[in-house]
């Protein structure tokens, strides 16, 4: 009994001892895209986090994030290795017409072992003064999609929340839509026909990168209700923000 009693205990212990083996197994800790072209006031700035094992361990990792120049907010604060968590970040207002810096800091851990990354860039004084023409346009893209790709789930009345991205690339003026399951990336060219061509990604929610892409010849006259082509193209290798 007293032998058997030993044998329990050992077990016990080596239980415990690869536990926490496991729970403090290194990771690495990655945020995309890995360039932020700038945000907006009131505006949602989207990053997405992954996390790698660095063994095989397994283990989930606990993500947090700040910024001292506006509210962060964390959607999945527990992923396991591969898996994606989506960290918001809405710019406080500005005065002015000054640009005022900014970083979010993300934060990983597991057990004893903490990793940071974060992302700068800064605060735009600007507005949102192109949601209209960036919902006409992704209304093209919808009907076409659910004519056109009907596996992809993706029709008119899909409701999305969109909102300004990339505010210091010029000529090309971009917008993220997010739906439950979807990101789609807008962009399209300020020219006038037959150069002003649009573009969309799509990513799943719970990937890193986008997985399809498509691309309208002329947007301006789509919306005029003249003939026009969309045709897929190949997908960006990550989001734009």
């Amino acid at each position: 009994m007293r032998g058997m009693r030993k044998l329990v205990l050992i077990a016990g212990f080596a239980l415990f001892v690869s536990c926490v083996a496991e729970s403090n197994a290194p990771f690495s800790l990655e945020i995309a895209p890995e360039f932020v072209q700038g945000a907006i006031p009131g505006e949602h700035l989207v990053l997405l986090v992954t996390v790698g094992d660095e063994g095989d361990s397994g283990e989930p990792v606990d993500i947090t994030a700040g910024s001292d120049e506006g509210e962060v907010s964390v959607e999945g604060t527990s992923i396991k290795a591969g898996e994606v968590s989506e960290v918001t970040f809405v710019p406080d207002p500005v005065g002015g017409e000054v640009e005022i810096p900014f970083t979010v800091v993300v934060t990983g851990t597991r057990g004893a072992i903490e990793k940071q990354a974060e992302v700068s860039s800064v605060v735009v004084p600007w507005e949102d003064t192109v949601s209209e023409t960036a919902n006409q346009i992704l209304d093209l893209f919808t009907e076409w999609l659910s004519e056109n790709e009907p596996d992809l789930g993706i029709t008119p009345e899909t409701v999305f929340d969109g909102t300004v991205v990339a505010p210091q690339l010029l000529v090309v003026t971009h917008y993220a839509f997010f739906s439950n399951e979807w990101e789609i990336g807008l962009s399209w060219h300020i020219m006038v026909a037959p150069d002003d061509w649009a573009q969309i990604y799509l990513r799943p929610r719970d990937q890193l990168a986008p997985a399809k892409a498509f691309e309208l010849d002329s947007w301006s006259t789509a919306l005029s209700g003249n003939p026009f082509e969309i045709s897929e193209i190949p997908p960006p290798a990550e989001v734009t923000r």
